[in-house]
């Protein structure tokens, strides 16, 4: 079963003793995303679950906007290569006439455009409330779902929850591509996003609030930071940000009206 992960033989140190021991690390690779037979992008990622990742891309980047968009979807594993045949709508402006490299560390998509003008553009309508015991139990749910960072310590995970439990859960070794699949699941799913919860492992930036904007989902979540940018943004867009979401604690950066807190 591929689950993005390989096992190696290592030398472990302790204690000053070396010993030959087995470890579990997680699987990167360069797959390239071809739409209509152009080449959109190459991303570097953990190699499975990758339909989703394909098509979520191809959505956050505003190629496609629903399923009945996409006409076929083939991944070939041994040429790296997921083929999407669609009707594209008008596409972002790209920074070349190929398709880039974007590495698992993240960074931004293919657009140039502002990502503030790009969010506000989106400005979430839902009127969705939550109570912070809500966001404590989805994020412990959250983590407990996250096997692949238990496993190797290189994992990202993210997830689309509903008010009480999580809809679509996915793993990458970049916390874009991991949100990518769960978008990409959505949207061939038919799923409506626009009442749902974004939870990420990792920090939340200007351009994962962008994908939220994107998907109308009007709150993120993580048990990491937001960045000032992300906050500006979210402000705008009418999205709340909650970070720092550990145990009975969380900070609330922008529209806190959607959590409902004692002492409002």
């Amino acid at each position: 079963m591929n689950d993005g992960t390989h096992d190696l033989d290592i030398i472990r140190i302790d204690g000053g003793r070396a010993a030959k021991a087995r470890d579990v690390v997680s699987r990167e690779s360069r797959i390239s995303i071809r739409l209509n037979d152009f080449e959109v992008v190459a991303l570097m990622c953990s190699p499975v679950s990758l339909k989703y990742l394909a098509v979520g891309f191809l959505f956050s980047e505003g190629f496609v906007n629903r399923k009945k968009d996409v006409h076929a979807v083939d991944v070939d594993e041994k040429e790296e290569v997921v083929r999407v045949t669609a009707d594209a709508g008008e596409p972002p402006p790209h920074d070349s006439a190929e398709g880039r490299l974007i590495a698992a560390s993240g960074g931004r998509g293919l657009t140039g455009a502002d990502f503030a003008e790009r969010a506000k553009a989106l400005k979430s309508g839902s009127q969705l409330k939550i109570h912070p015991d809500t966001v404590i139990s989805l994020m412990k749910e959250f983590l407990g779902r996250s096997k692949g960072f238990d496993r190797t310590g290189a994992i990202h995970s993210a997830a689309l929850c509903g008010s009480n439990r999580i809809e679509v859960f996915h793993e990458d070794i970049g916390r874009h591509n991991a949100i990518d699949k769960a978008i990409g699941q959505a949207v061939l799913e038919e799923m409506s996003m626009e009442d749902k919860i974004l939870v990420t492992s990792g920090r939340i930036s200007a351009e994962i609030l962008v994908k939220a904007a994107r998907c109308g989902t009007p709150i993120v979540m993580s048990k990491s930071a937001p960045t000032d940018l992300a906050v500006k943004i979210a402000s705008e867009a009418n999205i709340t940000i909650v970070g720092f979401a550990r145990e009975q604690r969380m900070n609330v950066y922008s529209n806190a009206w959607r959590i409902q807190h004692e002492g409002r």
